[in-house]
């Protein structure tokens, strides 16, 4: 085989492999924002927007009690969702369970940051007293 910058002369062999492609890399998994500070799990938005206004309201009153048993979890959203004549499914309870554990690692974030501003903010008193 023969290779010229313009074209390429075989002797009836195979042609050569194409070029490997450009990597593909996958976004982060990063969970958008619907509104101004109001999180949402990716997989809620497959539900109704009632159905979404019922998770997302229990999902909030239960990050107060973050030791409350799924038993629990699920009758407080059945009763919710009673109380709206909506019908329960399965699937509601996994997307609580989802939004639930979004709410808590935000949190967790949240208070993170907070103590790593503190810390930042400490460190910069401690250099400006030593100049």
């Amino acid at each position: 085989m023969f290779w010229h910058p313009y074209y390429t002369f075989t002797d009836g062999a195979a042609a050569p492999p194409p070029p490997p492609a450009a990597r593909v890399i996958p976004p982060s998994g990063g969970y958008p924002y619907r509104g101004p500070y109001k999180p949402q799990h990716p997989w809620l938005r497959e539900l109704k927007p009632e159905v979404q206004e019922v998770i997302q309201q229990v999902a909030e009153e239960q990050l107060e009690d973050l030791q409350l048993p799924k038993r629990l979890q699920a009758l407080r959203l059945k009763r919710e969702l009673k109380a709206k004549a909506i019908e329960y499914h399965t699937r509601y309870f996994e997307a609580l369970s989802l939004e639930r554990e979004l709410l808590i690692d935000l949190e967790i974030a949240q208070r993170l940051r907070a103590q790593f501003d503190d810390e930042e903010a400490l460190l910069l008193i401690a250099l400006a007293a030593s100049i």
